[in-house]
């Protein structure tokens, strides 16, 4: 069944009530009232309508966050990789756009990922900009919030990519698509919840500002990935909050934020550096 944004689901309800209020009033010998078909529709009413409470209950509370839902259970999407390497997914990572990750919140997001092998995860520290507060979690800062991609060992010393983020309040699946280690990286995740189901999505790059042609090299690839309900132009890019290129002019400012002078000579040299 499908519910409408209209009123006309309301009106379908102040019938149901005067029905069984009918009902009430007339008290109809159960025999007849099954004969006539009462209590079938009644019944068939009662569960599309517990259906429609759950959908508008659903839409309302991802909404309030938001976030998009989707209908159904989650799509069978499945990693394009047979290992990953966790050795070579360490440094730092620039996000490019993301889906539904409506806990996020700044610009020029910036993620350190520090290898902890030992313990089979890589320690995530995301960074962001908001203005007049200046970067998120810094390193020294007790209070700082970490995540954990954490991955199961294979026998050959490779990591499976179904993987798990872990943070203090517990963790999520969380599937790396595809990398190339060197460019980019998609990793995926979905919840099941009632009647549907929340897709997430991230996209993150080594280039702070990626070419044209490396852009549609990814938009290709999430547009076209088997089972993923989720596209490019659904993601919340960064772009569309601050232009990348002037990014450079936030990395560079040591009081604001500490990068590696390496990272920031072969992102953010002299003729990279925007002013914002």
């Amino acid at each position: 069944m499908k519910c409408k944004s209209d009123t006309s689901h309301f009106k379908i309800l102040r019938w149901s009530r005067e029905q069984e209020n009918l009902r009430g009033t007339v008290q109809l010998p159960e025999s007849k009232v099954r004969n006539k078909g009462f209590i079938s529709r009644a019944t068939g009413f009662n569960t599309a309508m517990k259906a429609c409470v759950y959908v508008v209950v659903f839409a309302a509370t991802f909404s309030l966050v938001a976030a998009t839902p989707k209908f159904g259970p989650c799509p069978k999407v499945v990693t394009g990789m047979t290992e990953l390497d966790l050795n070579k997914m360490g440094g730092f990572w620039f996000e490019w756009g993301q889906y539904n990750a409506f806990f996020e919140r700044g610009d020029c997001v910036v993620t350190n990922y520090t290898l902890e092998l030992d313990q089979n995860r890589i320690e995530c520290l995301d960074r962001s900009y908001t203005a007049g507060k200046g970067f998120s979690n810094n390193p020294s800062d007790p209070k700082r919030v970490l995540e954990w991609l954490t991955c199961k060992p294979n026998a050959d010393g490779t990591w499976n990519p179904a993987c798990q983020m872990v943070v203090s309040q517990g963790g999520v699946a969380y599937t790396v698509l595809e990398t190339d280690y060197t460019s980019y990286s998609i990793g995926y995740s979905c919840a099941d919840v009632k009647l549907g189901h929340l897709p997430l999505l991230w996209v993150v790059t080594r280039d702070n500002v990626p070419s044209d042609s490396f852009i549609e090299m990814l938009k290709t690839k999430i547009d076209t990935w088997p089972e993923l309900d989720v596209k490019y132009e659904d993601l919340d890019l960064q772009t569309t909050h601050y232009d990348r290129a002037k990014c450079c002019s936030l990395y560079t400012n040591k009081t604001l934020i500490n990068l590696p002078a390496e990272l920031l000579e072969q992102q953010c040299g002299a003729k990279k550096i925007a002013v914002a």
